[in-house]
């Protein structure tokens, strides 16, 4: 009996060992998508603002020279996105200009989208973008013509305008 039992007791350790061997496999596909929208933002991508800022001093002699400055504006658009920046009248547009104001003193100005200070910054004429999907800067050029300094009465002049960034979605 004793090898009866021997070989039964293989018997069985065969049969479970053969069973582990015996494992089975089955694949299958998982898949992976996303949508990517165009996005543009203009300024501090986390802030989402932009202060462009002029600083100049009237002083003896008399200003004679117009005034040109620039500002760099950075812009952050999907890679292959398109937009506009256009800029509003400002606060206080007044008479066909754009004025900075102290107090109750105003000084005109204007904003321009080439350096040449030929083609008007405003809501019908923009700044064309083409988006990297990095941060990228579009510049804005301003004037104050000799004679509006001329003018100028001591003070802090302000004014606040508004950008606009029209893209497709």
């Amino acid at each position: 009996m004793f090898t009866k039992f021997n070989k039964m007791a293989l018997a069985i350790a065969g049969m479970i060992l053969s069973g582990a061997s015996m494992a089975a496999t089955s694949t299958a596909n998982l898949t992976v998508n996303g949508t990517v929208s165009n996005a543009c933002s203009i300024g501090d991508a986390v802030a989402n603002t932009h202060n462009m800022s002029l600083n100049f001093v009237k002083g003896v002699p008399a200003v004679t020279t117009d005034e040109h400055f620039s500002s760099a504006v950075p812009v952050i658009c999907t890679n292959g996105a398109t937009a506009i920046i256009t800029g509003g009248p400002g606060a206080t547009f007044a008479s066909g200009f754009r004025q900075m104001v102290s107090g109750t003193n105003k000084l005109s100005y204007a904003l321009f989208t080439d350096s040449a200070q030929t083609i008007a910054f405003d809501n019908a004429t923009g700044i064309a973008i083409n988006g990297t999907g990095t941060t990228t800067t579009a510049t804005i050029y301003g004037l104050i013509t000799a004679q509006q300094l001329a003018l100028a009465v001591k003070g802090n002049y302000i004014d606040t305008v508004a950008m606009t960034i029209t893209y497709t979605p």
